[in-house]
């Protein structure tokens, strides 16, 4: 008698529970939300195509719970548009999740609110600036990293090889000659262990999973849920290594000015001077230096890591690309910045890349700072808004073939078209900061490898799967080829 009333009372509550939160103008949900759980035991692990259903199903904006959490995914460029773009000022800031709270300690330009977050990118953008971005010094700066990968990869003489760690090394040595004006060694322990932790924190940080906001209750169970303990494991290790090496660059003289680590201490001192109170402070500079090596390897790296998978399953596309490369620039020096207006397959190459890829399936999350709609559907103050950048790339009614790999969809009478809704890096007014600095790296390293090398299967006639591995990012399955040489 006593299990009927229990099960009669928990079926009254989940009643009473879908018909409170069914109120008009609510985005419309995927199915029954239950008590404590909401949403949570419908979402997949992988919930790529399940989100493609879920829009066809119910539209541009819907809701999902995660207990008390409300969560809105918005679909399709008018949707994302209207958040990121027309109400910026209502869908700017960054939610209380996991991310924020335990990875960044809610600081740096990626977690940071309001005035204090406009301060930190406006600094940043400046320090980037000064350090060549989008000139001919940072192309060099490039340039010689690209040079140490070339290095690399020659070394294989044309044995299986697995670009992964190597093209993951080549940028992230970029970002640290930003950072600290230096580089490192590619079988540097440390910088070794940083690398693999940072691809680990990608490939368990998924946007969706429970662990962004249920973290709370996931780290009091016996069992590490959803990579709790791993991720806190890595928070730790990776704390110790930045502040270690904010210290370094801070004591050595020699490239004084010549990194954002200089020039934020420089700007912390003087502001100390003038002002009460700044956002120059310890901590920014800790979390500034983890967003850029966070953000700034993992995609670029990825990228590249895509575009050999892309070559190798395309050879007709990448033979093309190198008699581009041979006629407009030539096979004596490095493919130049000042070259990428005329090789415009190549550029069609990255974006479609881009596109097809889709790194980021899901951007960082907002929050609603008052009541508002979303293509007409009421988002109340607090709400947690994900953009699906997936539903910008890989959109039917926009590109026709989503699924299919077609640089020249980027192609007009040899012209290089963009489309609006192409946004790999989100959009509005929190677009992420190093996207001019990605495309520099892209150009570069790509028309670098396919200028030296033809890539071809590990073995003749088996090529590399052409999926990708869920996570915060999104990663081709692991895969070798062979960098040949060409003559």
């Amino acid at each position: 008698m006593i299990d009927v009333i229990l099960v009669f009372v928990i079926v009254l509550s989940a009643m009473y529970w879908w018909t409170s939160q069914r109120k008009k103008g609510f985005p419309p949900e995927p199915g029954l939300s239950l008590p404590l759980i909401g949403h949570t035991y419908l979402i997949e692990t992988d919930p790529t195509n399940q989100f493609i259903q879920w829009r066809k199903r119910l539209g541009d904006v819907f809701l999902v719970r995660y207990g008390y959490k409300q969560v809105v995914f918005i679909n399709g460029y008018e949707a994302i548009h209207e958040a990121l773009v027309k109400k910026h000022a209502i869908f700017m800031n960054r939610s209380d999740g996991f991310i924020h709270e335990v990875l960044f300690n809610c600081r740096g330009v990626v977690s940071l609110l309001g005035g204090e977050w406009r301060e930190q990118r406006t600094f940043l953008q400046q320090a980037l600036k000064e350090l060549g971005m989008g000139r001919n010094v940072m192309a060099e700066r490039i340039h010689a990293e690209v040079g140490h990968l070339l290095h690399e990869i020659d070394q294989s003489k044309g044995q299986p090889l697995d670009l992964r760690k190597l093209f993951t090394a080549s940028v992230c040595n970029v970002i640290c000659y930003i950072m600290y004006g230096r580089r490192y060694d590619y079988n540097d322990k440390v910088f070794i262990q940083m690398i693999q932790l940072t691809l680990r924190q990608f490939e368990i940080g998924s946007p969706s999973s429970p662990l962004h906001f249920f973290y709370k209750i996931i780290r009091n169970l016996p069992w590490d849920f959803f990579y709790y303990r791993e991720f806190m494991q890595i928070i730790k290790t990776m704390k110790a290594h930045f502040i270690r090496l904010i210290q370094e660059t801070v004591s050595d003289s020699r490239n004084d000015g010549h990194s954002i680590v200089h020039m934020f201490t420089a700007e912390m001192k003087k502001r100390k001077e003038s002002v009460s109170s700044s956002t120059f402070q310890d901590d920014n500079l800790l979390y500034n230096c983890w967003n850029f090596f966070d953000a700034g390897t993992e995609t670029s790296s990825t990228t590249l890591h895509y575009g050999v998978l892309f070559l190798v399953n395309f050879p007709e596309i990448q033979d093309k690309l190198f008699e581009e490369i041979k006629e407009h620039v030539g096979t004596d020096h490095l493919p130049p910045w000042s070259s990428r207006n005329k090789l415009v397959l190549l550029n069609a190459f990255i974006y479609e890349t881009q596109r097809l890829a889709s790194i980021i399936p899901l951007s960082l999350e907002r929050m609603a700072a008052s009541d508002s709609t979303i293509k007409g559907c009421f988002i109340p103050k607090g709400t947690v808004v994900i953009p699906v950048l997936d539903s910008l790339l890989w959109d039917e009614e926009v590109w026709g073939d989503p699924m299919n790999f077609r640089p020249e969809r980027f192609l007009e009478n040899g012209v290089l078209t963009v489309k609006k809704e192409f946004l790999p890096f989100s959009d509005g007014s929190r677009r992420c900061l190093g996207e001019p600095l990605a495309a520099m790296e892209l150009f570069l390293f790509m028309a670098a490898l396919i200028q030296r090398y033809k890539f071809v299967p590990e073995e003749s006639g088996k090529m590399p799967a052409m999926g990708g591995r869920y996570g915060f990012s999104r990663t081709p399955h692991p895969f070798k080829v062979r960098a040949l040489l060409r003559e």
